[in-house]
């Protein structure tokens, strides 16, 4: 996570908020009720000008915004002014207090549609619960789990899609569960016990050793393999020796075990099935050099493929890491295919391996596999109605969440907060703009429906108290709306305090 990515991160999160207190901006102005200010950014003011009786500013912090209304604030005293917030009817202080949310939402839906029109990548996970790959020796193993059951339910709970299935398996390390699976046709009920396993930045997880099943495609070709017109770019794989290929793991256990010095696979394009024979070797290229790391003071060139460490033909990524654990502090020989030699010192960064600044690919006979991923795209209409039903979606899994949480189905640990969130969106960042809108859109829906929640000094809390007031035909007394207000206070403080905490616990030591 860099920095320039955290700062992308702070000013996606800004709007996000800005938008939400631009909602209450607006719907104050149009009830006729006086704004004092509208600041983008908290803090000190850098600039403004006033116009129509209200402040607008630019602060020095430039994280969101907000919006300060006369008569808002119940300790700050009320004159009873007709353009004062308490005084407004009830129904304009609702459209008011749900004009920020209602705001999130509808961004949420215009950054989805445009997604959507721009296009969405579609996985064969995103449409199966079939199982890909599952791991020797790992739990789904040990459990009779097998590549090809497809998941119906876990611990009774339906799952539509791969990432139900991952979601719920690591929110729950450490847990038994009941599996409804069906293979050939028939349904089988198992018990697997789910391990733990710290991943950096995110803290504890569960795991059973599954994957899902990967369309795998030819991605690249290297410059010594010899023109063949059988092989060519995107052609999918599907058989490996005459085994299916479910996974990119079936062809490297496939090359592992195969004794011969030729693999046979079975390729489809368009509508055409051919069969090819290459050679059976694994090959580590380098692709990329990163930018002042060891690798590069060395004067380690790109597309070179190593051919050895300390003497031994490498056959996986894996390889260069057991080799390093073996001596740590002392330099490892790379013996690259054009003869020259290399030598580096391992480097390990909070117990994670660092390859010296090396981009690796991993090429089999000349081949470099990778999944095969569709972009699916929409027309202006249809992108719209995908939007809208994206950011309902969302609503829904909101609500599934808050219902787990009270029912102790998952952990709170696993909920983020402002850090977390930052670094998750910092994080995404990476993955260019389709990846950063998403994520925009389902913050920005998860927002709307957090703030509606009916949790004192939130939006769902303020309409709460405005409708039993319309209900009592008088407002609460003053010094009520002040006790709920600083019990509202307090609790967001011990919320945010608690999350921030977990968010902080996760970075720096792994826990969750």
């Amino acid at each position: 996570m860099n920095f320039s990515g955290i700062i992308i991160a702070i000013i996606a999160l800004g709007f996000i908020i800005f938008v939400h207190e631009l909602g209450h901006f607006i719907a104050a102005k149009r009830s006729r009720i006086r704004v004092e200010r509208f600041s983008i950014g908290f803090g000190p003011k850098l600039v403004g000008f006033n116009w129509g009786g209200t402040e607008y500013r630019i602060s020095i912090l430039p994280f969101g915004g907000y919006v300060k209304m006369a008569g808002e604030n119940p300790s700050e005293g009320i004159t009873g002014a007709p353009d004062e917030f308490a005084s407004a009817p009830v129904e304009k202080r609702i459209f008011v207090a749900g004009s920020g949310p209602i705001m999130n939402f509808i961004l949420g839906i215009i950054v989805f549609s445009i997604l959507y029109m721009i296009g969405v990548p579609i996985r064969q996970s995103d449409k199966t619960t079939e199982i890909g790959y599952v791991v020797e020796g790992e739990p789904a193993s040990s459990s009779g789990i097998k590549p090809g059951d497809r998941f119906i339910s876990i611990d009774g709970r339906k799952v539509e899609n791969f990432d139900d299935i991952r979601i719920w398996i690591s929110t729950h390390p450490n847990k038994e569960m009941d599996i409804l699976l069906l293979r050939d046709g028939k349904k089988l009920n198992i018990t697997v016990q789910s391990q733990s396993e710290k991943i950096k930045g995110i803290g504890e997880v569960g795991m059973i050793g599954i994957s899902p099943p990967m369309n795998v495609e030819i991605g690249d070709i290297s410059d010594s393999f010899p023109e063949n017109e059988d092989v060519k770019l995107g052609d999918i794989v599907q058989t490996i020796n005459g085994k299916p290929v479910r996974h990119l793991m079936d062809i490297l256990t496939e090359i592992e075990q195969s004794s011969g010095e030729e693999i046979h696979l079975q390729l489809i394009r368009g509508d055409t099935v051919h069969t090819v024979n290459i050679p059976a070797a694994i090959e580590i290229m380098v692709v990329d050099v990163q930018h002042n790391s060891q690798a590069e003071k060395a004067g380690i060139p790109k597309n070179e493929i190593i051919q050895s460490i300390n003497g031994k033909p490498i056959k996986s990524y894996k390889d260069i890491e057991q080799e390093a654990r073996k001596n740590p502090g002392q330099p490892i020989n790379l013996t690259f295919k054009s003869g020259k030699e290399f030598n580096l010192i391992p480097e390990f960064n909070d117990d994670e391996f660092v390859k010296f600044g090396l981009i690796l690919k991993n090429y089999i006979g000349g081949i470099y596999f990778t999944e095969h991923v569709d972009l699916q795209k929409y027309n202006f209409i249809t992108a719209w109605g995908k939007g809208a039903q994206k950011s309902f979606s969302v609503i829904v899994e909101v609500f599934t969440i808050l219902k787990q949480l009270i029912f102790r189905d998952i952990s709170p640990k696993y909920i983020s907060g402002p850090v977390g969130i930052i670094q998750i969106t910092a994080s995404v960042v990476k993955t260019g703009a389709s990846g950063m809108l998403y994520i925009i859109g389902f913050i920005s829906v998860n927002l709307a429906i957090v703030n509606l929640l009916p949790i004192p000094i939130a939006d769902g809390g303020q309409i709460l108290l405005f409708g039993l007031e319309k209900l009592r035909g008088k407002p609460l007394s003053q010094r009520k709306q002040i006790i709920i207000q600083q019990v509202g206070i307090g609790l967001l403080i011990f919320l945010f305090m608690l999350i921030t905490w977990n968010d902080v616990l996760r970075i720096f030591s792994g826990r969750g």
